[in-house]
């Protein structure tokens, strides 16, 4: 049976870890997505939140690092899930996390001090970076001007 296909629309929760175990190099990134509503008072409620353990293998290690990802940018993760891992939290609440195999990744800088985002991404979506500029994904969900869909 093949492990299902996953796009992630979310955002860095910690800084990537770099690795090269027995000479292959891997990124790994935590990327937090979810649900939220505007609510009465101007703010947002979240609605639901679920935490990703992506590995970025190789070939989409070097492209993830090319972006110079960080805490707090937004990601676009394609891939496969290849588990999930249960652990306890701060509070010894059970909680669970997705475990991912990227195929493709796009950074989005995080937010500037001002001026929101800026209005190109960085490089990045598929296993090979662009030849001349930014190329965006497949526009199925809503498409893209210079902000991120999220």
């Amino acid at each position: 049976m093949a492990d299902a296909s996953i796009i992630i629309d979310g955002g860095i929760v910690a800084d990537p870890r770099w690795n090269t175990p027995n000479g292959n190099r891997v990124g790994n990134l935590t990327v937090r997505a979810g649900r939220s509503r505007k609510n009465d008072q101007g703010g947002y409620d979240q609605l639901s939140s679920t935490p990703y353990d992506v590995a970025c293998w190789n070939e989409i290690h070097d492209l993830l690092a090319a972006q110079m990802p960080e805490k707090g940018s937004q990601v676009r993760i394609t891939g496969t899930v290849t588990g999930v891992r249960t652990y306890e939290d701060n509070q010894g609440q059970a909680q669970a996390s997705v475990e991912v195999r990227a195929e493709g990744v796009k950074v989005w800088p995080k937010r500037q001090q001002q001026g929101g985002y800026q209005s190109q991404p960085q490089q990045g979506y598929g296993q090979q970076a662009p030849q001349q500029g930014y190329s965006a994904p497949p526009q199925s969900q809503g498409g893209y001007d210079s902000q991120p869909p999220f």
